[in-house]
């Protein structure tokens, strides 16, 4: 019941977003751009957005092979388009990350590992993501728009993830908050929290594959500005390449929070309210944003014929 109740209220939230935004922008525009827009470059923009899974799937693999699981690549890769499927089209709490965590769970035997792999994922690719907004931010001279909006997302983040890398890394440190489940009530935690942070412990010994990683997450989230940027391109958006490194990652970190459905609602208003802010029209933003999900959509169809045809 609390479940229905949760999804209930994301798409009733996602509605809401999407009612706001179509009354503020003229729809029969968006319509206009989708007509103009170049069929040729968006196909490119198409095809660059599908290299994201090969490089998604090789960061994976070499996190899970440093924890010693190794599975074949192409179970992988199939794995990460079945989690696409089910994150763009269950209107429920079960993600993609859940899905390809249940696969190396199932492939694999281990429960922790496998987890904490796709933690140690995620935050690669949104620490690389922030890391590309702060370096233009302090080194590029482009006009910033919404400069203290921009700063303050990038300041929290890397907080958090300076917060992390301390405990994980500073073996005392860690020690005295793994005191903390030694208190009464806690301990049936401690075991679980023991095997988490072994698994991630590892990592500091596994400098090679962590170089490895970054250096894919890096060539990752370039491939990813870049497939927005083609789509801009197609509809005749006059942004520079460096705008569209500065807007992604703060929108890609937006759509991480578990609010909506597939983050619709949340999508719409951060297009408009970011590239508005550099001259686009809200009707080019938001056909941006329609045409960048159609994108996980037709990749989400890919999913799912997967998901048919494996045992």
């Amino acid at each position: 019941m609390k479940k229905v109740l949760l999804s209930s209220a994301k798409i009733i939230f996602s509605i809401a977003l999407v009612w706001y935004i179509v009354n503020k922008v003229d729809v029969k525009q968006v319509w206009v751009s989708f007509k103009s827009v170049n069929i040729f470059w968006l196909a490119v923009a198409y095809l660059v957005h599908l290299i994201d899974y090969p490089i998604s799937t090789f960061r994976w693999k070499l996190l899970l092979d440093a924890q010693g699981i190794r599975l074949p690549y192409r179970r992988l890769l199939g794995s990460y388009f079945v989690g696409t499927f089910f994150t763009t089209f269950l209107p429920t709490g079960i993600g993609g990350d859940m899905i390809r965590a249940y696969d190396t769970i199932r492939w694999s035997k281990t429960a922790i590992k496998p987890i904490m792999v796709i933690f140690v994922e995620r935050l690669s690719g949104l620490f690389v993501l922030m890391s590309i907004a702060a370096s233009i931010l302090l080194f590029s001279g482009v006009e910033v728009k919404e400069t203290s909006f921009l700063i303050w997302i990038c300041a929290v983040f890397f907080v958090l993830m300076a917060l992390f890398l301390l405990v994980l890394l500073w073996a005392p440190l860690a020690r005295i908050s793994g005191r903390i489940f030694n208190l009464p009530g806690l301990n049936i935690l401690k075991k679980w929290i023991k095997e988490m942070y072994e698994a991630l412990y590892l990592y500091r010994h596994k400098t090679k594959y962590l170089g490895w990683v970054l250096l894919a997450a890096t060539l990752l989230q370039i491939v990813v500005v870049l497939h927005y940027y083609l789509i801009g391109f197609a509809l005749g958006i006059p942004v520079p390449l460096i705008v569209y490194f500065l807007i992604i990652p703060v929108i890609s970190l937006l759509l991480t929070l578990p609010v909506t459905i597939s983050g619709i609602g949340v999508r719409e208003s951060a297009y408009v309210f970011f590239f508005s802010a550099y001259g686009v029209l809200n009707a080019s933003a938001l056909a941006l944003a329609w045409l960048s999900f159609s994108f996980v959509i037709l990749t989400a169809i890919i999913g799912a014929v997967v998901y048919t045809v494996r045992k």
